[in-house]
C-alpha cells in the first residue's frame, strides 16, 4: 500500500513538474514572439519614414543604425548612400553644415556609412583638421554643443576620427587627462558620464572613478525604472544612455562585484522602457520620449538602442564599441 502511494505521489510530482516546464517554455514563446512582433512592427514605421522621404541624412543615419541594431537587411542601400551624399556640403559636413550638436550626428551618419561598406564622396579631411587638437575641440564645442551637454560633443568628434580614420584622435591622451582633473564635469551627471566612458569602452582605455559612476547612475534611477532627466534630452534617451552604460560594464566584466546590483537596474528599467512602446495603428510600432510623450524619431531611435539592451526586442548594441574601429 505504501509503495503504490508513493508511486502515485511521484507521478504527481512529475506531473506538476512537466506542467511548470511546459508553462515556461509557453512563457518563452510568447516573449519571443512579442518581441518579434515589436521589432516587425517598428520596422514597418521606420519603412514607412523612408517612403514619405528622409528630412536628413541624420534621420537616414538612425535608420540604418536601427535596421542593424536590429538584425534586419537594409532595402536598396545603394539609394540611402547616394541621398546621405547629396546632402554633404563642400565642406564635407552634411545638412548644411554646423549646427547645434552637429558632431553627434555627424558620428551618427558615418556610422551609417560604415554599416553599409562605403564612405562619403567628399573628404571630411579639411574638418578634422578644425579639430585635430585638444585645445580646438575645446573651442569648437563652447560654440555649437549645448553648454549643458559638453561632453555629448567630444563624443562626437572622438568617434567621428574613430570611425572615418580607424584610428583615436591626436588628442585622446589629453582627452583622458582632463576628464580625471575635472571629474566634476562628468562624473555627477548621468549624461555626460555616459559619452565618457563611451569613448574610453571604444578605445579601451581605463576607467576613471568606476566605483563613482556605478554609484551615481543606481543612484539615479527612480522608482518606477526611469532616470533622472535633464532638461536637454527626453526621459527615454536617459534610460537608454544610463542601461547602454551599465550593459556595457557588465558586459565588460569590470566590476564584478556589482554585476548584479547593475543587472537588477536593467531589470527594473525593462518595463519602463517597454511602456514608452505604442502603436499608433496596427502593424506600426514607435517609441515616446516618455510613456505620456510624444513620438519623435530622436525617442523611436533611443527606445530601439534601451529595448534590444533589457531584452524587449531582438538584435546586438554593442556596448563596448567592438566594432566601430
Amino acid at each position: 500500500m505504501k509503495k503504490r502511494y508513493l508511486i502515485v505521489l511521484s507521478i504527481i510530482v512529475l506531473s506538476m513538474l512537466m506542467l511548470f516546464v511546459i508553462s515556461l517554455i509557453l512563457q518563452n514563446i510568447r516573449y519571443v514572439f512579442i518581441a518579434i512582433s515589436k521589432a516587425d512592427h517598428l520596422i514597418n514605421s521606420l519603412e514607412y519614414e523612408r517612403s514619405q522621404g528622409f528630412s536628413s541624412s541624420f534621420d537616414a543615419g538612425r535608420y540604418v543604425e536601427i535596421h542593424a541594431m536590429l538584425l534586419r537587411a537594409i532595402p536598396n542601400p545603394e539609394q540611402i548612400i547616394n541621398f546621405t551624399n547629396s546632402k554633404q556640403g563642400t565642406d564635407g559636413l552634411f545638412d548644411g553644415g554646423k549646427h547645434s550638436h552637429y558632431s553627434a550626428h555627424l558620428a551618427i551618419i558615418l556610422t551609417a556609412y560604415n554599416i553599409l561598406n562605403s564612405t562619403p564622396t567628399k573628404s571630411l579631411d579639411t574638418w578634422f583638421q578644425t579639430i585635430d587638437t585638444w585645445s580646438k575641440v575645446l573651442a569648437d564645442s563652447s560654440s555649437w554643443e549645448d553648454s549643458r551637454n559638453p561632453w555629448g560633443g567630444v563624443w562626437g568628434y572622438a568617434m567621428s576620427w574613430i570611425i572615418y580614420y580607424h584610428q583615436e584622435p591626436p588628442w585622446i591622451n589629453e582627452f583622458i587627462n582632463y576628464t580625471n582633473v575635472h571629474p566634476e564635469t562628468w562624473v555627477n551627471d548621468n549624461h555626460q558620464r555616459a559619452h565618457v566612458y563611451s569613448i574610453l569602452f571604444t578605445l579601451q582605455k581605463p576607467l576613471p572613478f568606476l566605483d563613482d559612476v556605478i554609484t551615481n547612475t543606481l543612484k539615479d534611477q527612480n522608482t518606477d525604472g526611469s532616470w533622472t532627466t535633464p532638461a536637454y534630452t527626453s526621459p527615454i534617451n536617459e534610460a537608454m544612455q544610463a542601461v547602454h552604460l551599465l550593459l556595457a560594464l557588465i558586459d565588460g566584466n569590470f566590476a564584478p562585484s556589482r554585476n548584479s546590483e547593475m543587472q537588477s537596474a536593467i531589470t527594473k528599467a525593462k518595463p519602463w522602457i517597454d511602456s514608452c512602446y505604442k502603436e499608433p495603428s496596427p502593424g506600426y510600432g514607435v517609441f515616446t520620449s516618455a510613456p505620456n510623450g510624444n513620438f519623435d524619431s530622436e525617442s523611436t531611435w533611443s527606445g530601439a538602442i534601451a529595448a534590444v539592451d533589457v531584452g524587449l526586442m531582438f538584435g546586438y548594441t554593442d556596448p563596448l564599441g567592438k566594432g566601430i574601429k
